[in-house]
C-alpha cells in the first residue's frame, strides 16, 4: 500500500513539474501511442491519380496541416493537467490523421509545414499565437478546457470545410473522411462538456 501511494506521490510531483507553455518532444509522452494508418486505406490514396495543385492550395493545406497538429498539441499538453481520457487518446486519433496526410505530402512531393516530433511548435505565426492563447484559457480550470475543446474542434471542422471548397478531388475525398471523424469528436466534447457542468464523471 505504502509502495502504491509512493508511486502516486512522484506521478503527481511530475504533473505539477511539467511546464506546460515549453516546447517538448512527442518523446516526452510516455503513454502517447502512434496508430498508423491502415495500409490498404494508404494503398488506395497513393493510387489515385495526382490533381494539379497552385500555390493557394499548397498554402490552404499547409494550414490545415499545421492547425490539425495544434489540435493535436493541446490536448497532449492538457491530457498532463486534466484527468480526461479522451483528450490524449484524440491527439492520438490526430496525429493518425497528419500521418495520412504525410502520404499526400510525399506523393506531391510537398514540405511539410511542421515537424510532428515537436509539440508546441509551428511555422505558421497565426496557428502559433492561437495556439498560444488557447492553451493559456484552457489552463485556467477543467470546465474552460472542455469548453474550449468545443471551439477548437469547430474551428478545425470550420478549416477543412473552407479547404475542401478549392482542393482536387482525390484530395477532397480524403478530407471529407477525415472532417466527418472531427464532427464526432465535437460530438464526444460536447457530451464532455454537459457532464462537467452536470457534476457527472468525464472520462
Amino acid at each position: 500500500m505504502k509502495y502504491i501511494v509512493f508511486l502516486c506521490l512522484i506521478f503527481l510531483s511530475l504533473k505539477a513539474n511539467f511546464n506546460y507553455y515549453k516546447a517538448h518532444s512527442l518523446d516526452e509522452f510516455k503513454d502517447f501511442k502512434v496508430y498508423p494508418p491502415k495500409g490498404r486505406y494508404l494503398k488506395d490514396n497513393l493510387q489515385m491519380a495526382k490533381s494539379k495543385l497552385d500555390l493557394d492550395d499548397v498554402q490552404r493545406l499547409n494550414h490545415l496541416y499545421s492547425y490539425e497538429k495544434m489540435v493535436r498539441d493541446l490536448l497532449l499538453v492538457l491530457s498532463q493537467k486534466y484527468d480526461y481520457n479522451f483528450m490524449q487518446y484524440v491527439a492520438m486519433l490526430c496525429h493518425t490523421q497528419l500521418l495520412t496526410l504525410d502520404v499526400f505530402y510525399e506523393k506531391y512531393k510537398l514540405d511539410k509545414p511542421d515537424n510532428l516530433k515537436k509539440v508546441g511548435v509551428f511555422k505558421n505565426d497565426e496557428v502559433s499565437t492561437r495556439y498560444k492563447a488557447l492553451l493559456q484559457d484552457s489552463l485556467q480550470a477543467d470546465k474552460i478546457a472542455a469548453k474550449l475543446s468545443v471551439v477548437f474542434m469547430k474551428e478545425l471542422i470550420g478549416h477543412y470545410n473552407k479547404t475542401l471548397k478549392t482542393l482536387p478531388k482525390g484530395l477532397k475525398r480524403q478530407l471529407l473522411k477525415t472532417n466527418a471523424f472531427n464532427k464526432k469528436i465535437l460530438r464526444m466534447f460536447k457530451k464532455g462538456l454537459r457532464n462537467i457542468e452536470m457534476g457527472l464523471p468525464v472520462e
